[in-house]
């Protein structure tokens, strides 16, 4: 562990140097800790950077096979398929996410945010309710949910709207679960939206 962390961190020093050393050092850091999803994310990224698209993706299909239980490396696999704009696979390793834990919201987050991307709201909606019905952490999904139905009323301009409605229930929904950091910011939207729909 020890020399996995060394290597890691030499890596992270070396990473501003133009000569490959901080890949190196990461490789040597895989081979101590397969197991550490962080490493594998640097180095795919140095491989990027370099052009070496195929290393980088084949570095995360690595990662996913020597933690097959990881939803994190799914996650992390499904974002360097969208940085370099293959969406079907981005989306396979999110649903991948998914199967590994249902229970866990970061699969289902990722997953709508690619259908988004493809323009595709209905699968992004429908994905999101599965997480309101599955995932133990409902909050990101019902914010989510209800920045979609708020976006449409921006869109729109029409007051009242049945999206205003749609979305003022998805953030009472969330206002219900305990709150965190950005439960005052929705609150704002909350009381935005009562303002707007009287």
């Amino acid at each position: 562990m020890a020399e996995a962390l060394a290597d890691f961190s030499m890596g992270i020093l070396r990473e501003g140097l133009a000569d490959g050393s901080a890949l190196a050092s990461y490789r040597r850091a895989l081979e101590e800790k397969p197991d550490y999803d962080a490493l594998y994310v640097r180095a795919a990224v140095l491989y990027i950077k370099q052009g070496q698209n195929d290393k980088a993706i084949a570095l995360m299909e690595d990662a996913c096979r020597h933690n097959p239980r990881s939803v994190e490396a799914c996650l992390y696999l499904a974002q360097v398929y969208q940085t370099l704009n293959h969406s079907a696979e981005a989306i396979k390793a999110a649903q991948r996410a998914i199967r590994i834990e249902p229970a866990n919201a970061k699969g289902y987050i990722q997953l709508a945010y690619l259908y988004l991307a493809a323009h595709d709201e209905a699968r992004a909606r429908a994905t999101l309710e599965k997480a309101r019905n599955q995932a133990t952490d409902k909050l990101p999904a019902l914010r989510l949910m209800g920045d979609l139905y708020a976006q449409k009323i921006v869109d729109k301009v029409v007051i009242p709207s049945p999206d205003a409605a749609k979305a003022i229930a998805y953030y009472e929904e969330a206002a219900t679960l305990p709150p965190d950091d950005a439960s005052l910011q929705y609150q704002e939207r909350l009381g935005d939206l009562y303002l707007l729909n009287r």
